[in-house]
């Protein structure tokens, strides 16, 4: 009878093992998306790495971000909005953009006002004789996104370019490099005038602005810039005449190029070689009498190709750096 007890009570046991070997395991625990926990965290110290006196550790930081996308997009608003380093405003919009994540805002009048006030009250603009072309820094045009969307497009350009009839040297530089930024071709005639500015800074910028819009409507006066006083406007007015294809311009480019500043000699021959197609021999910062006998074979071939010539579309200008001023010092064969 023991045994009879025994043997059922380990045939029950050995059918309740077998039901629950049959049975599914249990759910694995899926993590859930943690809105204010150690994701969070993570993004804060990103974010705040966007403001890091190591360059290399801000991009790799916003490379992060943008990695994580849109789960960060709440965090970087707000550091949008209130950072006090501009440095992390200007990267947390970049970011939302990237992302989709911001609206874009109508400019109203008064708030179109407000950014004529700021680009009255400082001037944005530099251009160090070293480089080839001006630097621009207004952090502050980054704190509305309505100033800055609509400074991305074109049709703002209108509208601004009213602005350049102002008497503040500030305004109207800001503006003339904003203008060519815009790449608005119709605003050109407007831009011209400043070439006859009293400031020699402004009539740099708008020169080099007009070379961005690209409108040979204005290639007469640009040409005409190439006689100013200031070497740093003939400068400006030579690199802009690649980007205003004329016949024209060819010979006052050549006569640019026997000027006395170095940087005047190089700009209006990297101008003519594009509007030409040639690649001639010409160093222009070589001693003048191995200059003199590269501009006479130059001169000889225009002597022979002006009548019925049409010039060349520019090709894409290189950007600043060690290439564009390595460039100044090699002599590229005549075909």
């Amino acid at each position: 009878m023991t045994r009879l007890l025994a043997l059922s009570l380990c045939a029950v046991l050995a059918a309740s093992l077998s039901l629950r070997a049959e049975e599914p395991p249990p759910p694995v625990p899926q993590p859930v998306p943690d809105g204010g926990g150690a994701d969070q965290k993570k993004i804060g110290e990103l974010i705040e790495k966007l403001g890091s006196s190591d360059w290399d550790e801000r991009a790799a930081a916003e490379k992060e971000l943008e990695g994580i996308g849109k789960p960060a997009a709440e965090a970087l608003k707000k550091a949008m909005d209130g950072a006090d380093d501009p440095e992390v405003k200007v990267r947390a919009k970049r970011l939302l953009q990237k992302m989709g994540a911001l609206q874009n805002a109508e400019m109203t009048d008064e708030s179109f006002e407000e950014m004529l006030e700021l680009l009255r009250s400082q001037d944005g603009v530099a251009w160090y004789s070293s480089s080839p072309k001006p630097y621009f820094y207004l952090y502050q045009l980054n704190e509305k996104p309505e100033w800055s969307e609509a400074l991305k497009g074109k049709a703002l350009a209108p509208r601004l370019a009213k602005a350049l009839s102002d008497e503040s040297g500030n305004l109207k530089r800001n503006v003339c490099y904003l203008l060519g930024e815009m790449a608005a071709p119709e605003v050109a005639p407007q831009v011209a005038k400043l070439l006859k500015d009293e400031e020699m800074m402004t009539r740099a910028i708008a020169a080099f602005a007009l070379g961005k819009l690209g409108n040979a409507e204005v290639v007469d006066q640009v040409i005409v810039a190439l006689s100013d006083a200031e070497k740093q406007v003939q400068r400006a007015a030579a690199m802009a005449l690649e980007t205003l294809p004329s016949a024209s311009a060819i010979e006052p480019l050549l006569g640019a190029m026997a000027s006395e500043d170095a940087h005047v000699r190089f700009e209006a021959y990297y101008s003519l070689r594009s509007l030409t197609g040639q690649k001639f021999r010409f160093n222009a910062f070589l001693g003048a009498d191995v200059r003199k006998d590269s501009l006479k074979i130059i001169e000889e071939w225009w002597g022979k190709n002006k009548a019925g010539f049409k010039p060349r579309m520019p090709e894409k200008r290189e950007e600043v750096g060690k290439t564009h001023e390595e460039e100044r010092v090699i002599e590229v064969a005549p075909k």
